[in-house]
């Protein structure tokens, strides 16, 4: 026999429960024997291993056992078994600590932390939010946080009571970000001269109100409490400080720096009448509203102010409702006229997303870009329309678009033009026409023998994705 704690080797005719030599307590098997899974699993033996340590049922007992054989990173990290002191005492030096730090599994508690205080991942403790947070804790280990980290910290009770137990620790740029400040005109005077305003303006957790703006009307940075006031938009508060709202980019503009803003502004007919002046003294202001996703753009709401979008933007928007008077009776205005490639066709965005007839198409076949057309979803494609632009058409980009009508009988009446890759790769090409794609694509991209034989064994056990897996 061999003790998995020292390494000791002896003989014995009889069942012991106790090593001879270091007295390490041998705990029957429980129900996964880990060594006979090894040899039995038919993967790689680590990658099998992280996951058997991420999964549930492992129990403390069991984990004992087989200590030896342990991948103790992502043990470290499960959350679905039953840690204890004693445990994680035992096998301190086995553990990884910065991967326990994030666990919310532990029993976390003052002196739970304090047993292991030199061990921990302190910037990943103070980012928890499964630790019991209170004035008290906080106090306990407050030479050991990361008080940046801290500051960003959601789970905490930002009360004024929290803020002033700690006032000299706290990050006050980053505590002004933190969404659990319970902001109020009171809270904001007491702590006036540490606020950093612009993060502050930000706050999405300010109770925006026309007494709570006024109270600090010259402390604000306007820029981000634009945004923020479109986040949280009232008729009141737009028309109370509309002469201070910058209306480009915290209103007209339906992204910021790549991300997207969700707005409540109750965009209408009479909203854009009654500030449309505001918006034309904005750089930008109606080609930033014409691609603003917040905005529902109705067909009448598109032709009151059909003299002002950018329909080059206007094309690119997911919130316009398209009609086909917008491109009927408004034609030219989706024509580009200055673009040094396509100057005189419609534009790029309007071929790939206007939902265009075949009718339309045939009769304005000569201010359409093809290649881009190739790329439309929101066309009803079928073979006739296919086969009389198929000389035009990409088809690389025909190829990923899972609007056609996919079946056998388009695949085989233009077999020879399809990039077979894409709709290999697809989720949205049927079966049968994988089925029908691969063997001849094999014969193509893999010239010896063996590996041919190896796919199309794999093909006929009906394993496509794992096939797809190795193109």
């Amino acid at each position: 026999m061999k003790c998995p704690q020292c390494g000791s080797e002896w003989y014995s005719s009889k069942e012991v429960d106790k090593c001879p030599f270091c007295s390490y307590v041998f705990l029957e098997k429980e129900s996964v024997d880990f060594d006979f899974l090894y040899e039995q699993i038919r993967v790689d033996t680590e990658g099998f291993k992280k996951n058997l340590f991420k999964s549930g049922g492992l129990t403390v007992k069991l984990v004992t056992y087989h200590s030896q054989t342990v991948c103790w990173d992502e043990l470290s990290s499960n959350t679905r078994i039953d840690w204890s002191e004693d445990f994680i005492e035992k096998f301190q030096f086995k553990l990884n600590w910065n991967n326990l730090s994030r666990n919310p599994s532990l029993p976390w508690s003052i002196e739970f932390i304090k047993k292991f205080k030199d061990k921990w991942d302190w910037k990943a403790l103070s980012l928890s939010e499964s630790l019991p947070w209170s004035i008290q804790f906080i106090r306990s280990f407050s030479d050991k946080w990361d008080w940046e980290a801290l500051s960003s910290n959601k789970s905490l009770s930002l009360s004024s009571g929290t803020i002033i137990s700690f006032y000299n620790y706290w990050d006050w740029k980053v505590l002004s970000k933190n969404k659990s400040l319970q902001l109020s005109i009171d809270m904001i005077t007491t702590f006036k001269d540490k606020w950093n305003w612009e993060a502050l303006s930000s706050n999405e957790s300010l109770p925006l109100s026309v007494e709570l703006i006024n109270s600090f009307i010259d402390n604000w940075d306007w820029h981000y409490l634009s945004i923020n006031i479109a986040h949280n938009a009232t008729n009141q508060l737009i028309d109370f400080f509309k002469d201070r709202i910058h209306w480009q980019w915290g209103f007209c503009s339906g992204d910021y720096y790549g991300s997207s803003l969700h707005q409540t502004i109750p965009w209408s007919i009479n909203f854009l009448h009654k500030y449309s002046s505001y918006i034309d003294r904005c750089d930008m202001g109606w080609e930033l509203l014409s691609s603003n996703p917040n905005i529902p753009i109705s067909y009448a709401l598109f032709k009151e102010f059909v003299h002002k979008w950018n329909f080059e933007s206007l094309a690119k928007n997911e919130s316009l409702q398209w009609n086909e008077a917008m491109f009927t009776i408004y034609k030219d205005y989706w024509i580009d006229k200055y673009s040094y490639y396509n100057a005189g066709k419609f534009y790029e965005s309007f071929c790939r997303n206007a939902p265009l007839s075949d009718d339309y198409i045939y009769q304005n076949e000569n201010l359409i870009i093809f290649e881009v057309l190739s790329l439309n979803k929101k066309i009803k494609w079928n073979e006739k329309l296919i086969d009389r632009y198929k000389e035009r058409l990409d088809w690389d980009a025909l190829s990923r678009n899972p609007a056609l009508p996919w079946n056998e009988e388009l695949y085989y009446r233009f077999k020879n033009k399809w990039n077979t890759a894409s709709l290999l790769n697809s989720t949205f090409t049927p079966i049968n026409i994988k089925k029908i794609i691969i063997p001849d694509y094999i014969d193509r991209s893999y010239k010896t023998l063996a590996k041919r034989d190896k796919y199309i064994s794999l093909l006929r056990e009906g394993e496509i994705d794992y096939f797809l897996f190795f193109i």
